[in-house]
């Protein structure tokens, strides 16, 4: 026993050093300098547009417009996006014109995949329009998922009526999964969803509510709920400002955060229902008929294209 830990003792000894510093490099790395100076520059406000200017050299020359390009009547249909992915857009998983999902699948390797389901935030947009630099997320989740041996699904959002129609929209998406994700390599008994700031009001309420589960029950393993809001219905009125939005604040609180977006990076709109100096070509475009930011919605359905 003394013999072990001392063996014990001596490897942390000696991994200490070497373990240290390489984690120090790895935290150091996350944040590029020109990256976090301009983080700096923004401010403690939310501010899509400035902060995709930053970040969008960290991300492949190509994006959504080299597959529609802007004022095109239908996609150009060009190489892959991203080596080694495929990319069906604009699946059609419901009867409205904005149930759509795109879908990252490998070229290559085996089926039975992890499937990764991502529930956008903001105005519910899976290709973000705030600025043309925008428009590189969310595909940067869906090339993550699949680099890391998943399928992906990003998730449009759109308006509804009533309180839980956020939720019957997931729980419409899940249920076509079950049934259809096989055919892009995915697994359908082992599916996580993540959703993010204003998706997590849909995924709590389907989440929370059985009655909108389907007959195989809530069809996903895990939920992930980050940088959450509240959920409707949860936690009185003053808390709810309806489906899709970013929820109300109580009396009292801070000044809307939102509210300086753009300026730092000369955007004149960079959050919000008018921050669409990036709107794209094609359903899920913002002019098309509107995303969850507002409006009852409408657009051309969506087609099943692969890039």
């Amino acid at each position: 026993m003394k013999f072990a830990q001392k063996k014990i003792s001596r490897w942390v000894l000696i991994g200490l050093p070497v373990l240290i510093p390489a984690m120090a490099a790895t935290a150091d790395a996350q944040v590029p300098p020109d990256i976090a100076a301009g983080l700096r520059k923004i401010g403690q406000i939310v501010d899509p547009a400035c902060t995709a200017k930053l970040y969008r050299p960290l991300m492949p020359k190509n994006d959504y417009n080299d597959y529609w390009p802007l004022g095109a009547s239908a996609p150009a249909s060009p190489a892959p996006l991203y080596p080694g992915v495929t990319i069906a857009r604009d699946v059609s998983f419901g009867p409205h014109p904005k149930d759509l999902v795109d879908i990252f699948s490998p070229d290559k390797g085996t089926a039975n995949r992890t499937v990764l389901i991502y529930v956008p935030g903001g105005g519910g947009n899976k290709i973000e329009q705030q600025d043309r630099e925008a428009n590189a997320f969310y595909d940067n989740i869906g090339r993550w998922a699949v680099k890391n041996d998943m399928v992906a699904v990003t998730m449009q959002r759109h308006p509804g009526e009533n309180w839980d129609d956020g939720g019957k929209d997931i729980s419409k998406m899940i249920q076509w999964l079950q049934a259809n994700i096989a055919k892009y390599k995915g697994n359908s008994d082992r599916m996580f969803i993540w959703a993010h700031s204003a998706g997590n009001g849909p995924l709590g309420v389907y989440i929370g509510h059985p009655e909108l589960h389907g007959p195989k029950g809530p069809g996903v393993k895990g939920a992930i709920f980050m940088s959450g809001n509240p959920v409707p219905g949860v936690g009185g009125p003053e808390l709810n400002a309806g489906r899709g939005g970013r929820g109300g604040a109580p009396a009292g609180a801070a000044a809307n955060p939102l509210a300086g977006a753009g300026r730092s990076c000369g955007v004149a709109n960079g959050a919000g229902a008018g921050a669409i100096e990036g709107a794209i070509s094609g359903p899920s475009s913002v002019t098309a008929g509107g995303a969850g930011g507002g409006g009852a919605g409408g657009g051309a359905a969506g087609g099943r294209g692969a890039q």
